[in-house]
């Protein structure tokens, strides 16, 4: 079990090596579906049993948990085929018996676990707190740009390494993270991203890091961040979106 966790662990962390060693240019990450959390009740399977819950794993699979008989399993999204056996987060090493464990898996990132290095993926950093966040934005989007707004009221408290992605802008956003991401004023281009300058007079770096630009590419997809914002806090809680009040959802408090 440990040897199949390490290998699937490792398996991650050479996926991103590989494609920084190739640095090849890429435009906007393909569109992943994201986890919706349905549930349905007395849908009959195949065979006998009801479902109790349900969670999107991907396109095609969800985690299906019936009654006490049938346990946890995976079926096709048009409930043809139904899959048994242990589930197992290859991630963390954990044996998911429920639906409640799968939600549980799915919001929750241990990135050091993962050998990913936020450091790595060229991030712009701001705040001088002690708990660190993790924020994928893009600039085009509004609801980035509402959450960049409340962050100048929390720098104190947190420090957020902000991943710029062009996860809905298109041309206009992927030209906007080469220019924040290669600027070679580095605290001149964090003022921009968030005051949500969609033209911002930076300067380029000729010694910008275009890898860490293809590493965070690569992370993004590997990790199913379809959309912005998406946030690790500092206990590993993952938020996607943006919640009524982001300050209490960052220290536990909703």
């Amino acid at each position: 079990m440990r040897r199949i966790v390490a290998v699937c662990v490792g398996l991650l962390g050479a996926t991103v090596s590989v494609a920084l060693a190739q640095e090849q240019g890429r435009g906007p990450l393909s569109p992943f579906p994201t986890v919706q959390d349905k549930q349905q009740s007395g849908r009959q399977l195949p065979y006998k049993g009801g479902i109790k819950a349900i969670e999107r794993l991907t396109e095609r699979w969800s985690a299906v948990e019936a009654d006490a008989t049938d346990g946890l399993m995976l079926m096709s999204t048009n409930g043809r085929f139904v899959m048994k056996g242990e589930v197992i987060d290859t991630w963390t090493g954990r044996r998911l018996k429920s639906v409640n464990d799968i939600r549980d898996a799915l919001n929750h990132l241990d990135l050091e676990r993962l050998r990913l290095k936020v450091s790595d993926l060229g991030p712009l950093t701001f705040g001088r707190g002690s708990k660190r966040v993790t924020v994928w934005v893009d600039p085009t989007d509004d609801t980035s740009q509402d959450l960049l707004r409340q962050l100048r009221a929390l720098e104190e408290r947190f420090t957020f390494d902000l991943l710029v992605v062009p996860l809905h802008g298109g041309s206009e956003a992927l030209e906007l993270t080469r220019v924040l991401s290669c600027a070679k004023d580095t605290k001149g281009a964090v003022d921009a991203l968030l005051r949500g300058d969609m033209q911002p007079a930076l300067d380029e770096d000729p010694r910008c890091d275009r890898g860490a630009i293809q590493r965070r590419f690569i992370a993004t997809e590997l990790l199913t961040v379809t959309a912005a914002p998406f946030s690790i806090a500092p206990d590993g809680r993952v938020l996607r979106g943006l919640n009524s009040d982001y300050a209490a959802w960052l220290e536990g408090r909703s």
